[in-house]
């Protein structure tokens, strides 16, 4: 809506990953660098923590973007709910068929698959993200999967990101034998004063924004205390804030506008700039009744209206298979889809209620299988290296 007005060619403040706005600064750019020397080396167990919103989903999509050729990697973006779950998880990604085996079996054909890669020149990384949900057995199960070795080497690299609720558990006793086989732990910081500051400048110009930053030095320093450095507020303070310079016809980001921005978004409640967040509140009701977007979809539950798309949706033919995700891991889904408008067709979206407590989530219905490869190729890339969809039967899909 402001982008003519400031002259970007793309959302500067997107709450949605893209590595191209990966920003280096404040020791990100080190700890990348570290996490992919140590993948690389195979350093069995790798740690990353931060506090929600601090950016380290952005850091796990860099690591995905980044690894070389020879490494495979395994995205799981849902924290297992199981030991089963979470072999049954791995095993899946690595194509194997694990039903009616128990599950020192299925560990055994994991170990075997991991082999044949091995001899191929091919080694694999599992990047758990939002580690810290998993269940202290989940946990212990990457015990066995940490051991899993050829000779002297080890087959796998297992990489935890999640929230410092990860290094609690971690430190309960039960779970000593895991922790003492954490190689390398890395924490990401909030952002400085000065980061914050030459964070919104280095968004701004990837944007396409001619120019240095439009936002005043009291504008970056109110964002840095109201977010606290934390980036995913500092993206809905900037991003409103912007809106509501738009709205005053300002070319600059003034404190004013940040002050309108927090009180919209409820972050304070102050008696400075009332006027100007009554008339950004009165701009985005008619934003979003005009546009069917994300600002409409927060109010909305998109996971209900995807549920019911599917019911009615072709059952025969051939979709592309997003993921899978455990029923309780809602809240996580119900963020995927509300970021998806943006992004990929989200009438295509089909969310599928499975056994063991799990949703399967797809991609379009198509007659033939040349049509839904071609549907498969059209998805973002950052759709493609995360989730790794493929084309699957729709009679294959059981509904539960």
């Amino acid at each position: 809506m402001y982008f003519d007005h400031f002259g970007l060619k793309t959302a500067p403040f997107s709450i949605t990953p893209a590595p191209r706005f990966f920003y280096s600064g404040a020791g990100r750019g080190k700890v990348l660098d570290a996490l992919l020397y140590a993948a690389s080396r195979g350093d069995g167990l790798i740690k990353v923590t931060s506090e929600v919103g601090s950016g380290k989903t952005m850091l796990c999509r860099m690591m995905i973007e980044h690894l070389p050729p020879w490494l495979e990697s395994i995205y799981l973006p849902n924290p297992a709910a199981s030991r089963e779950e979470l072999v049954s998880s791995v095993a899946d990604e690595l194509g194997i068929q694990t039903s009616g085996l128990l599950p020192p079996g299925a560990l055994k054909s994991v170990q075997d698959r991991l082999i044949e890669k091995y001899a191929k020149g091919k080694r694999v990384v599992v990047i758990l993200d939002e580690a810290h949900a998993m269940p202290c057995e989940a946990l212990e199960e990457l015990r066995l999967l940490y051991n899993l070795e050829s000779g002297s080497e080890k087959l796998l690299t297992i990489v935890l990101f999640g929230q410092p609720e990860l290094d609690e558990k971690l430190a309960a006793p039960r779970m000593r034998q895991l922790r003492d086989r954490i190689v390398h732990q890395f924490s990401v910081a909030p952002l400085s004063r000065e980061s914050v500051r030459d964070y919104l400048g280095f968004r701004m110009r990837m944007a396409g924004y001619p120019g240095e930053s439009p936002f005043s030095v009291a504008a970056c320093a109110k964002i840095h205390r109201i977010s606290r450095g934390f980036m995913r507020r500092i993206h809905v303070l900037a991003d409103k804030a912007l809106l509501a310079a738009y709205v005053e016809g300002a070319r600059r980001i003034e404190a004013r506008h940040v002050g309108a921005a927090a009180k919209d978004s409820g972050y304070v409640v102050g008696t400075s700039g009332r006027r100007m967040a009554a008339a950004l509140l009165f701009l985005l009701f008619f934003v979003s009744a005009d546009l069917s977007g994300p600002m409409l979809s927060n109010r909305e539950d998109p996971l209900a209206g995807r549920l019911a798309a599917s019911l009615s949706s072709p059952h025969n033919g051939f979709t592309v298979k997003l993921f899978s995700v455990g029923k309780k891991q809602r809240e996580w889904l119900v963020r995927f889809l509300r970021e998806a408008r943006g992004e990929i067709d989200f009438t295509e979206i089909y969310v599928y209620p499975q056994a063991k407590e799990r949703y399967l989530v797809v991609y379009g219905a198509y007659p033939t299988r040349i049509e839904a490869e071609k549907a498969l190729k059209s998805l973002p890339e950052t759709y493609r290296r995360t989730y790794r969809p493929s084309v699957v039967r729709l009679p294959k899909i059981r509904i539960a």
